[in-house]
Formats: structure tokens, sequence, C-alpha cells
């Protein structure tokens, strides 16, 4: 093989390797949500492609599912990818009156929690009060969404009120 032939084949290659790539950036960028969220979500459930929900929280996008068995997805994207995952049972737990799970992107820390107790009206995380969170009523019930430094303090203290402003929960 003659150095011109080399060099014509390592151009080639070169070249065949960033189309490979860009056709696959462009691929991965032009998946639907739906898509993410069920190459995601555990393989076995079906989700209600239907039922799906999106916001944006700051620079954060979320959306909810439900699958077929009624339970509530949450997902949070930053740049088409998964940052935090949330998955909520459509019944109550038992005894459980507000479930929340909380996680860790970059220098964010990312809330989400749901209400099952229908007295309670609204929610204050670490002295978050409900006007600075994300109120989203999916499937007849109330969901808390909000996205805070880093530098929050452990543990997460909620607590919530009744609609006269009464304190009826606490996590304390």
């Amino acid at each position: 093989m003659s150095e011109k032939q080399r060099v014509y084949l390592l151009v080639s290659l070169s070249f065949a390797i960033i189309l490979f790539i860009i056709l696959f950036i462009k691929y991965e960028n032009s998946k639907s949500t739906y898509d993410r969220i069920s190459e995601y979500v555990n393989v076995g459930l079906v989700l209600q492609k239907d039922t799906q929900q999106d916001f944006k929280l700051k620079d954060i996008d979320i959306s909810f599912i439900r699958d077929s068995f009624n339970d509530v997805h949450v997902l949070f994207f930053s740049k088409h990818r998964v940052i935090h995952y949330v998955y909520f049972k459509s019944k109550e737990m038992e005894g459980q009156r507000v479930y929340w799970k909380a996680g860790r992107y970059e220098q964010m820390q990312l809330f989400a929690g749901v209400i099952y107790d229908e007295r309670i009206n609204q929610l204050s995380i670490n002295g978050i009060t409900d006007n600075q969170l994300l109120k989203v009523d999916y499937d007849r019930r109330s969901y808390y969404l909000s996205i805070t430094p880093e530098s929050q303090t452990e543990p997460i203290m909620i607590k919530g009120y009744s609609k006269n402003n009464e304190l009826i929960y606490s996590n304390e």
C-alpha cells in the first residue's frame, strides 16, 4: 500500500467516524421525552403515554407519567439526561401522609414530594414556602417540586399546613 493510499484510507476512516458520531448525537437529541422515560423506567412496566405531563423548573425539565398500575413516575432532566427519578405509589402507603425523595445534581438539591393526606393544603420544605415551590396537581394528588442550592441543610424538614394555615404535619 502506497503512502498516498494510506493517507486516503486514514482520511476516509476519520471522516466515517466523525459522521457516525454526528449521526449518533443527532439521534440521541431527536428522541422524544417519552422515549427517554421509557428507556429509564423499569422495562417491565407499561407506561401510559397519554398521561405524560411536562413542566419546567429553573433550567430543569420535569416529566410526570403513570404506568399500568397507576403508579406515578417523576423524572428530572437536564440536557436530555435523567438526573433524578422518583416513583410514587398510587395508593397511600400505610400511615404515610407525605412521601418525598431528594437527590443532588451538580450544585443543586432536587426535591419531589406528594401529599397523601387530603387535609394538608400546603407544604414548606426547609423553610421554603408553598409559593416558592412548584406545585403540580397530577392524577388527583398534589406534588411539590423544588430545586435549591446544594448547601441546603440535612435532614430535610417538611411541614404541612391546613387550609387555615394550621400546622398539621411535621417530619421533625
